[in-house]
């Protein structure tokens, strides 16, 4: 199988179910690498952070997600990072 973004975005999907949520962040930011501007990766790795409590120290995640120029909204997915805009 290619590794391609959405086999990337697939990883961090699993691995954030299994609460390894490290994990979860370096598949998405592995996804990212290759299609950066990857909503649904950015959304896991905000959601990761926020399971670790660390979502207030990472305003410039924050920042680089929500101002992507899309909508907060697609497919499901929403700008979920813990830091309000």
């Amino acid at each position: 199988m290619p590794k391609t973004p959405r086999f990337y975005l697939g990883l961090s999907v699993q691995f954030y179910g299994e609460e390894r949520y490290i994990k979860s962040i370096f598949a998405s930011r592995r996804a990212l690498d290759l299609r950066p501007g990857y909503a649904e990766a950015w959304n896991n790795i905000g959601a990761a952070y926020n399971k670790l409590g660390r979502s207030r120290k990472r305003p410039l995640l924050a920042s680089r997600r929500c101002s992507t120029g899309r909508t907060t909204k697609r497919r499901g997915s929403i700008c979920n990072t813990g830091v309000e805009d």
